[in-house]
C-alpha cells in the first residue's frame, strides 16, 4: 500500500503528468501542417433564375426570388481528392471516418456529439420578408451615378445646394467595408431592429420620416448599402427537432400536435382555442435520426434594389446553414461567413445546406487534421449582376475573422490535447526509469486496448515499482521527476490558435494556407496584414507543476509575424506577464498594444523588421484603453475605463501622442464621471470621428444620468467634452452634413453638431 510520502510523490512524478495534460496543456509549435498553396475544388456558380419580382404592395406578402433549389451529384469514385493544399472527399463515408478519428482523438466528452435534430435533415423554408409602406410615398433619387450624372445634379434630386458629406461605418481596412445594423447613403437611414429593417429618411432632418419597413421570419443581424443595393443578413428562427421514435429501416414515426390559441381582449369577446388532434405519420428518412438535440440555425442573406426606397423591390435571397459568424463587402462582392458544428450520430454526419440542397461531399474542402471540425460556408455575391458562389471548407471554429483587400483569415482555438502533452512527458520520463519498468510502459502504450486503460495500466505498472523503493529513494525521485516534468510543462502552452487562410478573388475564395501561433487572440484588431505579412498578438498561459504538485497557469502576451505561408518568421513574446491584451491597433510598421492588470500598459511596437519586432515605447497609467483609433499622424486615441481601487472606473478617453513612438505621452484626457460603460466596447462600429470637425462619438451607459451619445471634440490636442445627446439605449450614431443622428433600437434624436441642440426626432416603433 503506498504510504502518504509515496502518494505524495506519486502524483507529481506521474499523476502531475495526466492532471497538466487535463488541464489542457498544448506542445508550442510541435504540430506545424506543412504549408502548400493551389486551388481548392471549383464551387458552384449560380444565377438567380428571376431577377424581376415584381415589387411588394403596401403589407402583401408576395412569392420569393429565391433560385430552385439545387441538387449535388455524388462524385464518382474514381474523382481525384487531393488538390493542392486543400483535398475533397471521394465519398461520403471517408468524410464521417476522417470526423470520427478527430473525435476519437479529443479529451473531451463525446456527448455533444451524439445530437442532432431533423432540421438537418428537414429543407431548410425561407420565409418572404414584406415590405410595409406608408402613404404618401416618395421617390428616391438613384444611389450609382452614371457616366453622364453630376454629383452637382443628384444634389438638385436632394433639393441642396451641393451634396453632404456624410459618414460611413467604422471599419478596420479601409475598403473593406462591414455589416453594422445602421447604415446611412447621406439620405435615407437603414436600422436593424429585431425582424425588421426600418428605412428612414433623414436629410434634410425637416423631413425626417419614416420611407418603409422590411419584415423578416428572423433577427436581422447586419446590413451592407451597395448604391441602389440593399443588402440584408438574416438568420431566421431555429428549426427545433420534432418529438420522433426511430423505427426499422429507415422509418420514423412523427407524432404532431398542434394547439392554436387565439385572444382578443375587445370587450364582449371570448376566447377561442383550437386543438389539432394528434396524428401519426410514418415516413422515410434514409439517414438515422435521435429523438432530441440541439436546435440548427441558418443564415439567410437578402438583396433588395432600392432605387425607389419607398417600395424596395427583392431581387435575390440565399440561404446556407450554420449560425452567422460575420461579413464584409469588397467592391460589389459580400462575403457571409457562416458556421455550423459537425455531429456525429452513429455513422450519420449531417451536411451543410444551400437553398435546402445538401452540398456534396466531392465539393468539401477539408484542410488538413483538426481536434473539432465546423462546416464553414463562405457564400460570396455579387449585388450587381446576382450572381453567387457557395464555398465550404471544413476547418476548426470560426471564431475570429480578419479579411484585407485579397485575403481572409479565420482563427480557430484549440485548447491542450491530454495525448499531446502525455506523449511529450512520458518521452522524457521513459529513459529514467528502471529498463524493465520503461520496457513494460513503453509496451503498454503502444498495445492496441482503448487510450484510458493504456493510461490506467501504465500508471498501475509505475505505481508498483514506486511502492517498493525505500522512503529516501522516493523522494529523490521526486524531485528529479518534478524537475524533468515542470521542465518540460514549462516550454509549452495551454493554448493555441490555428489560423487558415483563403484569397479573395472576386466570387472565387480559395484556401491557400494554414498555420498556428501559441495563445488566444482578443478580437479582430489583434490581426493584420501588411508588407505581405500576417502579424497577430495573442494571450497565452503556459503552466508550471511545482514541487507542491500544484499546477498553476501564467499569462504571457505576445506578437507574432508570419509569412503568406503561416509560417512563423518573427516572434516578440513574454510581455507583460500575469496580463492579457485589452486592445491593439497596427498603423504600418508600427503596433500598439494594451495589456491590462490594475494599471495600463501601452507598448509602442516596431515590426519594421518582421524577423525582430521589438518594444522601442512603453507607457502606464492608471485605468486601460478597451478601443483604440488613430487620429492623424500625431495622435491616437484610446476609449476605455479611469481605474481605481479594485474595479474598472469611469468612462475615459486618452489622447496619445505618437509622433514619437519611444515616447509615448498622454497629452489629455476626458473622464465621464456619470458612465460606466459603452457598446463600443464590445462593438468598435459604434465609434464615430469627424475629423474634419474635429469630434469624436460614442454611446454611454450604465451611469446616474441618461443613456447617450457622449461627443469629445478636440482643441488642437486638447480633449473637451461637448456633451451627451440623452437617448436610452443608444447604440450608434452618424452625421450627414452639418447635424449628427443619434440612433437607438426605438427612435432617432437629430442635433446640430455645433451646440448639440436637438432638431428633430422621430421614433421608429410607431406604425
Amino acid at each position: 500500500m503506498l504510504t502518504w510520502t509515496s502518494r505524495y510523490a506519486l502524483v507529481v512524478a506521474l499523476v502531475a503528468i495526466v492532471l497538466a495534460g487535463a488541464l489542457g496543456t498544448l506542445v508550442a509549435g510541435v504540430w506545424r501542417p506543412s504549408v502548400q498553396t493551389s486551388q481548392t475544388s471549383t464551387p458552384r456558380l449560380s444565377t438567380p433564375t428571376n431577377t424581376s419580382t415584381p415589387q411588394h404592395p403596401a403589407g402583401v406578402s408576395t412569392s420569393s426570388s429565391r433560385p430552385p433549389a439545387r441538387t449535388s451529384s455524388p462524385p464518382p469514385a474514381t474523382q481525384p481528392v487531393v488538390q493542392g493544399f486543400a483535398r475533397t472527399f471521394r465519398s461520403y463515408e471517408e468524410l464521417v471516418n476522417v470526423v470520427k478519428e478527430s473525435l476519437s482523438s479529443s479529451r473531451f466528452s463525446l456527448a455533444a456529439d451524439t445530437l442532432t435534430t431533423l432540421g438537418f435533415v428537414t429543407p431548410i423554408v425561407t420565409v418572404t420578408p414584406t415590405a410595409t409602406v406608408p402613404s404618401p410615398k416618395t421617390v428616391a433619387i438613384p444611389l450609382i451615378l452614371s457616366s453622364k450624372q453630376s454629383v452637382e445634379g443628384v444634389a438638385a434630386e436632394y433639393g441642396v445646394g451641393r451634396a453632404p458629406a456624410f459618414s460611413k461605418t467604422n471599419v478596420q481596412v479601409a475598403g473593406v467595408d462591414e455589416a453594422d445594423i445602421v447604415k446611412t447613403d447621406g439620405k435615407y437611414i437603414y436600422v436593424a431592429r429585431g425582424n425588421e429593417v426600418v428605412v428612414v429618411k433623414a436629410y434634410p432632418p425637416s423631413s425626417l420620416g419614416v420611407e418603409c419597413r422590411i419584415k423578416f421570419n428572423g433577427s436581422v443581424r447586419g446590413l451592407f448599402i451597395a448604391g441602389n443595393r440593399l443588402v440584408v443578413i438574416v438568420m431566421p428562427l431555429p428549426i427545433m427537432p420534432l418529438a420522433i421514435a426511430e423505427t426499422t429501416a429507415g422509418e420514423v414515426t412523427v407524432i404532431k400536435t398542434v394547439t392554436i390559441t387565439r385572444t382578443v381582449t375587445a370587450p364582449g369577446t371570448t376566447t377561442t382555442t383550437a386543438t389539432t388532434p394528434p396524428s401519426t405519420t410514418t415516413v422515410r428518412i434514409p439517414l438515422p435520426v435521435t429523438p432530441w438535440g440541439p436546435p440548427s440555425y441558418n443564415t439567410t442573406v437578402y438583396v433588395y434594389d432600392v432605387s425607389s426606397v419607398g417600395s424596395p423591390k427583392l431581387v435575390l435571397n440565399v440561404s446556407v446553414s450554420g449560425q452567422y459568424v460575420t461579413s464584409r463587402m469588397i467592391g460589389d462582392c459580400v462575403y457571409v461567413i457562416a458556421s455550423m458544428p459537425i455531429k456525429l450520430v452513429k455513422d450519420y454526419v449531417p451536411l451543410p445546406t444551400i437553398n435546402g440542397a445538401p452540398v456534396s461531399p466531392s465539393r468539401i474542402a477539408f484542410l488538413g487534421p483538426d481536434v473539432r471540425y465546423t462546416f464553414t460556408t463562405v457564400l460570396a455575391i455579387n449585388v450587381r449582376d446576382l450572381k453567387y458562389l457557395d464555398n465550404v471548407f471544413m476547418v476548426g471554429s470560426s471564431a475570429w475573422v480578419y479579411v484585407s483587400t485579397s485575403n481572409m483569415y479565420i482563427l480557430s482555438p484549440r485548447w491542450a490535447e491530454f495525448r499531446d502533452v502525455f506523449t511529450e512527458v512520458v518521452k522524457a520520463l521513459l529513459p529514467k526509469l528502471p529498463g524493465d519498468v520503461s520496457a513494460r510502459v513503453e509496451g503498454v502504450l503502444n498495445s492496441s486496448a482503448p487510450w484510458s486503460i493504456k493510461v490506467r495500466r501504465a500508471a498501475d505498472i509505475v505505481a508498483d515499482w514506486f511502492n517498493r523503493l525505500s522512503r529516501e529513494e522516493r523522494l529523490k525521485v521526486l524531485r528529479e521527476y518534478t524537475k524533468t516534468v515542470n521542465d518540460v510543462i514549462r516550454g509549452l502552452s495551454l493554448d493555441e490558435t490555428v489560423i487558415y487562410r483563403f484569397s479573395l478573388r472576386g466570387l472565387n475564395v480559395t484556401a491557400e494556407a494554414k498555420g498556428a501561433v501559441p495563445g488566444m487572440v482578443l478580437d479582430q484588431f489583434s490581426m493584420d496584414e501588411y508588407g505581405g505579412y500576417f502579424r497577430v498578438a495573442t494571450t497565452s498561459r503556459n503552466y508550471v507543476v511545482e514541487g507542491s504538485g500544484w499546477v498553476r497557469a501564467k499569462r504571457f502576451n505576445n506578437v507574432y509575424i508570419l509569412d503568406m505561408n503561416l509560417t512563423v518568421v518573427g516572434r516578440l513574446e513574454g510581455l507583460a506577464p500575469g496580463e492579457r491584451v485589452y486592445a491593439a491597433r497596427y498603423l504600418g510598421d508600427l503596433m500598439y498594444l494594451v495589456t491590462y492588470r490594475s494599471i495600463d500598459p501601452l507598448f509602442g511596437i516596431d515590426l519594421s523588421n518582421p524577423r525582430e519586432p521589438k518594444v522601442i515605447g512603453f507607457l502606464k497609467i492608471p485605468g486601460y484603453s478597451e478601443y483604440l483609433h488613430p487620429y492623424g499622424d500625431k495622435y491616437l486615441i484610446g476609449v476605455g475605463y479611469s481605474g481605481g481601487s479594485g474595479f474598472r472606473g469611469c468612462v475615459k478617453v486618452s489622447l496619445f501622442d505618437i509622433s514619437d513612438p519611444s515616447n509615448i505621452t498622454e497629452v489629455s484626457k476626458v473622464v465621464l464621471k456619470d458612465y460606466h460603460c459603452s457598446p463600443l466596447f464590445r462593438d468598435h462600429k459604434a465609434f464615430l470621428i469627424n475629423p474634419e470637425k474635429g469630434y469624436i462619438a460614442f454611446p454611454v451607459a450604465c451611469g446616474r444620468a441618461v443613456d447617450g451619445v457622449a461627443v469629445v471634440e478636440d482643441g488642437d490636442g486638447f480633449l473637451r467634452l461637448k456633451g451627451v445627446v440623452p437617448l436610452p439605449g443608444g447604440v450608434r450614431e452618424l452625421y450627414i452634413g452639418d447635424y449628427m443622428y443619434a440612433v437607438s433600437h426605438v427612435a432617432i434624436k437629430v442635433v446640430s453638431d455645433k451646440d448639440l441642440g436637438e432638431v428633430a426626432q422621430i421614433s421608429l416603433t410607431t406604425r
